[in-house]
């Protein structure tokens, strides 16, 4: 399988931009998990998918300890690299569908834009291994789904997606199946029987015309650098920014959704 089939490799050469221009998640994120799912610090999470540690550090400063499990390896140290300070940090080499992590080892699984990469069938029966409470009488352990997505409802937002519909790789494709992983019949199919909950963040990012073009090129969508299209890319990138800018920065603007429930029946 080459690097643009293979999503475990998609990234290998976007994990600097992807460290340094994608959003972050909302700061309200650990207190909804709180006040909704009773998170606390005491509880072992699996990150799985878990790319530069976005979705890992803000578990992390909670206390908790965290499995950041990442099959690409530059995407995997880029993590190490920010997160290894935290003494609760533990990097795996791993899949959703083979995390290597022991049995009944996990209280909570969140995977954060990564879901819609998974083989959604294996990855449950995975999960259904590696979370701690045996799933008796229908009820396991709670899983979380989460993805920043990109509103398109200003002036802005809508020349960023013309400029992706201009110059993207294979942005239809990435973006179907993102779609079908919201959809929910393929929600229901994934935690069984037991309803899964939704909920919406707001979120946002500033960014100056560095972030930006960088933003642009952490999608594994864009050409790269050393694509022919690029120098044609970027200037269109500049004049966009020039366009929209205010005070030297412009800003995206995100609903970050929240899809959690727990796995109706044991996979093991």
């Amino acid at each position: 399988m080459n690097v643009a089939t293979d999503p475990t490799q998609r990234f290998s050469t976007r994990a600097q931009f992807y460290l340094h221009s994608r959003p972050r998640y909302p700061v309200q994120l650990i207190e909804f998990l709180t006040e909704t799912l009773g998170l606390l610090p005491t509880h072992t999470i699996a990150d799985v998918g878990s790319g530069t540690g976005f979705l890992s550090e803000p578990f992390l400063s909670n206390g908790n300890i965290v499995y950041a499990v990442e099959p690409n390896e530059p995407m995997r140290r880029a993590a190490e690299g920010s997160l290894n300070p935290f003494r609760n940090f533990r990097s795996v080499n791993g899949t959703a569908e083979a995390t290597t992590l022991p049995d009944h080892s996990i209280d909570f699984i969140t995977a954060g834009q990564a879901f819609h990469w998974f083989d959604a069938a294996r990855a449950r029966k995975e999960f259904g291994r590696i979370l701690r409470a045996p799933l008796r009488e229908g009820i396991g352990g709670m899983i979380i789904l989460i993805w920043n997505d990109r509103r398109s409802d200003d002036s802005f937002a809508i020349d960023y997606q013309k400029l992706i519909d201009r110059f993207s790789i294979d942005h239809a494709s990435v973006k179907a199946r993102d779609t079908a992983a919201h959809e929910p019949s393929v929600l229901r199919a994934f935690y069984g029987p037991s309803a899964y909950q939704h909920a919406a963040l707001p979120n946002h990012q500033v960014l100056d015309e560095e972030g930006f073009l960088n933003r642009i090129l952490s999608a594994s969508y864009m050409p790269a650098p050393d694509h022919a299209s690029y120098p044609e890319l970027a200037r269109e990138a500049q004049r966009i920014f020039a366009l929209h800018q205010q005070n030297g920065k412009v800003c995206l603007r995100y609903d970050t959704n929240i899809y959690y429930g727990r796995l109706s029946e044991a996979y093991t």
